[in-house]
Formats: C-alpha cells, structure tokens, sequence
C-alpha cells in the first residue's frame, strides 16, 4: 500500500507479483507518484474490497489479473482522488483481464485530465464494466478495443444493479469509444431501470464507431430503458458509425419492451433532465462541466448528430433508432433491421435539419420506415432510401420532389 501522504518519486514500479487475501485492496497507490508509476504483470484476487485502486496521476496499469478467486472481490481497478486532490496526469489502462468480479471493472471516480482504456477483457463482473461515476470528468477518455462479455449477468444483479451498461462515459470534454466487443448485458435483470450496451451522458464532443454490441437486455419481459446505444444529453456533437447492434443473436417476437438499437435523447428530451439529479454530490468542476454542456447545447441549433454505416437489428415496442437533437442530424446509410412486427417505426428522427439518405430499412408495410421531424420543413432531404413501410415528414408521407427519389414498400 502506497497511501495516505507517501510520496514517491523517479519510477515506481509494481510488476509481477501474486496478491491473494488482502482485506481492503490488493494494491492501493493514493499517495503522489512523480513522474510515473507503472503497475504491471500482477495477479490479484483479494478476499475483501478492490483489486488496485490509485489515487496518482501518470499511472499505467497493463497486463494484469484481477480475478474473484474468494468470491468477494468487488471492483477490479478504481480511480480515485487522492492525496493531492488535483485532476490526474494521463491514466492508461491497457491489456488487463477482470474476471468475476462483484462490482465494476473499471470504476473512474475523479478528475481525470486523459485516459486511455485499452485492450482490455472484462468478463463475467456483477456491476458495470467500463463506469464514469457521477461526479467524476475528463478532458479526453479513449476506450479502444476491449472485449466485454457477461455484463451484469449473474442471478444476484436481477434487482442490485439498477442501472447497467457495459461502457458508460459522462462528463468527458473529448472522447472515442471504438472497435470494443460488447455481448451479453444485463441479460439476467428485468428490474433494472437502464440497460445500455454504451451510454454517453453530458458530454461534449464524442465519436462511437466499430463496436459490435449484441445481447442487450433480457430476451423478454423487460419494460424499462434497454438500448444498444444510449446518449442522454446535452450533447453538443455525436457521431455514431460503423457499429453492429443487434437485441439478441437469435431474434424474439416478445414486443413487451421498448429496445432500441440506437437512443439520442439531446436537451428537448424530458430524459435529459435526470442529468440534475444528485446534483450536490458531484464535484465543482463536474457541476461545471455540466453547466458548460447544457449551456453550448442550449446555442440554437448547436446539437448535432450523425449516425452513419450502421447495422441495426431488433425487436420490441419502440422506434429501432430514435434521435432528437436541436441542430442538425445525419441520418446515412444505415441497415435497420425490424425483426419483430410490432416496432412503430425503423426510425424517428427530430431536428431543426435533417439529412436521410441511402438507408435500408427492412420492416413490414404497417411499420414506418423513416419518421422525420424537421423543425424547419424546408430544411431536409431524403434521397435514396428503400424501406418497407412509409415515410413521413412531420405526420405527413412524402411526397415530390423527394417521393420519386426513394423506393417505399420494399
């Protein structure tokens, strides 16, 4: 244990040790640590509490075992303030396996200047996988190529973890969510209130692309918030490519839940206004950080979004994609597939502008295929979509010129 007011300079390093029943932390490292301290190579499986919690900047914690060997190891690796309560220097946490675990795998919990979150696996952990706590911000969060799987699953989160997702970022000014993995989440909770496969909140600028996300949220009898993709503002741009989402691998017809692939509810949503909630016990920079997101989203036409090259499969009682921003929304050359025949729609889309073009929309012909709600009626367009049921513009189908430029009932 490196904590309380110890101070240690040059390069500290922890690496290659076994770690077994510790009652608080395998390694705890809260002290002030200049200029690095490399964490690495360790086996740990404590009887009791965390893995490795560090409360230091410029700390790099790779290719190390953190697994529930006792079957109390609650989280795998914290970030938290430490001795010096300044934000931390950059984080990497880079090719680590977390297995069994009670609680999170990687729980950020302070100010973090940067962090890279990297190549890591994360299987079979009771809470949230990759977790942003409220109260904690960052300048910039990379979280690239992880894998993972089993989140939330075990039969003790069915009414524990009210809240799941496999990756959740929020406060973050500048971040990148890609090439991740992502299966099996909260498959096991019908009583969670949100279960999200990657949820962004309150944030700036970020870019979610390359991930592939299947088995989200029970099969059936799941009534509350479950979507592959969850972003509740403000936002001030979001751009989502290139993912996979698909509910479950092999298709259900329970329509009882209302799943979505994709979820973008910007500041006009009535779910954005949850941001406020335990508002007091956030930090002063992360009341700020939010303050200063509400107000750049809150500019006229300020919230963009595009989602682009996505491929969409689902099944339940809601819209497949739904997006609401105040600025401008590209909605490109994304595959949506509706498998179940009760989904209202392929996509709703509202936005002071929006721009539909070159998306399959697979659905049966009493389904909308695209719902378009254009703030400004002269600001859209909708140009080479095939889709199986109408498209409407503001409760209205399509008609010329952009009618004849798309093929309807296919």
């Amino acid at each position: 244990m490196l904590g309380g007011s110890s101070y240690y300079t040059s390069d500290t390093v922890l690496a290659r040790n076994f770690i077994f029943g510790t009652a608080t932390a395998g390694i705890s490292a809260t002290g002030f640590a200049f200029p690095e301290l490399e964490i690495s190579d360790n086996t740990i499986s404590p009887v009791k509490g965390d893995g490795i919690v560090v409360g230091t900047g410029g700390v790099r914690m790779t290719d190390n075992r953190i697994a529930n060997f006792t079957g109390e190891t609650q989280n795998g690796i914290r970030l938290v303030q430490g001795l010096i309560p300044i934000d931390l220097l950059p984080i990497v946490v880079r090719g680590n396996r977390f297995q069994g675990l009670r609680g999170n795998g990687l729980s950020i919990e302070t100010l973090l200047v940067s962090a890279l979150v990297e190549d890591n696996v994360f299987n079979a952990v009771e809470g949230n996988g990759i977790i942003m706590q409220p109260g904690s911000v960052a300048g910039s969060v990379k979280v690239l190529g992880n894998e993972l799987i089993n989140i939330a699953v075990a039969e003790g989160t069915t009414d524990k973890a009210t809240e799941i997702a496999a990756i959740l970022l929020r406060g973050v000014f500048e971040g990148a969510i890609s090439d991740n993995a992502i299966s099996s989440v909260g498959t096991n909770s019908p009583l969670a209130a949100v279960i999200a496969g990657i949820r962004v909140e309150n944030s700036l600028d970020v870019r979610v692309s390359d991930n592939s996300i299947t088995n989200i949220a029970p099969v059936a009898q799941f009534s509350n918030t479950a979507a592959g993709i969850l972003v509740v503002g403000p936002i001030v741009n979001i751009e989502i490519a290139d993912n996979l989402i698909k509910r479950q691998i092999t298709p259900n017809e329970d329509a009882s839940a209302p799943w979505q692939a994709i979820r973008i509810a910007g500041i006009g949503a009535s779910s954005s206004s949850g941001v406020f909630r335990a508002f007091d016990s956030h930090s002063t920079l992360s009341r700020v950080s939010t303050v200063n997101a509400f107000a750049a989203a809150a500019v006229p036409a300020n919230e963009q979004a595009g989602i682009t090259a996505n491929s969409l499969h689902g099944y339940g009682r809601s819209a497949l994609a739904e997006i609401l921003v105040t600025g401008s929304c590209r909605f490109t050359g994304n595959h949506c597939a509706c498998t179940g025949e009760k989904m209202p729609a392929g996509a709703v889309v509202t936005a002071t502008t929006i721009i539909a073009a070159e998306n399959r929309v697979q659905c049966g012909r009493n389904t909308i295929g695209l719902d378009l709600k254009p703030a400004n009626e002269k600001a859209f367009t909708v140009l080479g979509n095939i889709v199986g049921g109408p498209i409407l513009i503001n409760g209205v189908a399509l008609d010329g010129p952009w009618q004849p430029l798309n093929i309807i009932g296919a």
